[in-house]
């Protein structure tokens, strides 16, 4: 029985991953609130993260060493490659003045989510073979975004691990 494979890219390279794998990609789910950027950058390292994604759909913090740049010349400097994967991010936050829980934004991002197959596939490319982290501003992942994504990663695209962080 043959497993079905779907070529991918993964970290660089263009291979055939199956989807059927042992080694299934692993993602760490962690979120800065409550972080300093070096206690983020230890924590990377500690888990061995390669490559970090960012799934903000803006890059911007009100704490400026969070913002892309800095974001991405500290976690380069640790030798962690960084993406900004704006099409992760989640259009549905409250804004200001808004009443909604996350039990609604939830709904609608996993309505928003499921059309963007490209940007699941490619949280599930990105973490092929390597341990990739998703970043975020929650610390609890359950009350993120982020984790209505990897769990449509896995039911749309493929087996993936979380490890919550």
């Amino acid at each position: 029985m043959t497993k079905s494979r779907k070529a991918v890219f993964c970290g660089g390279d263009r291979r055939a991953v199956s989807k059927g794998s042992r080694h299934s990609p692993q993602c760490v789910s962690l979120g800065y609130q409550g972080q300093s950027l070096d206690g983020l950058c230890r924590l990377l390292l500690a888990h061995d993260v390669v490559t970090l994604i960012d799934v903000r759909q803006n890059a911007w913090s009100n704490r400026p060493e969070f913002r892309k740049g800095r974001l991405k010349e500290a976690v380069n400097a640790v030798g962690v490659e960084y993406i900004h994967l704006s099409g992760a991010g989640n259009p549905f936050r409250p804004k200001p003045g808004e009443e909604l829980g996350f039990a609604e934004c939830a709904r609608r991002y996993r309505k928003y989510i499921v059309g963007r197959k490209d940007v699941l596939e490619s949280v599930y490319a990105i973490a092929c073979g390597q341990v990739a982290a998703v970043l975020c501003y929650e610390h609890e992942s359950a009350m993120c975004h982020r984790s209505v994504l990897l769990e449509e990663v896995r039911r749309c695209v493929g087996p993936i691990s979380e490890k919550r962080i």
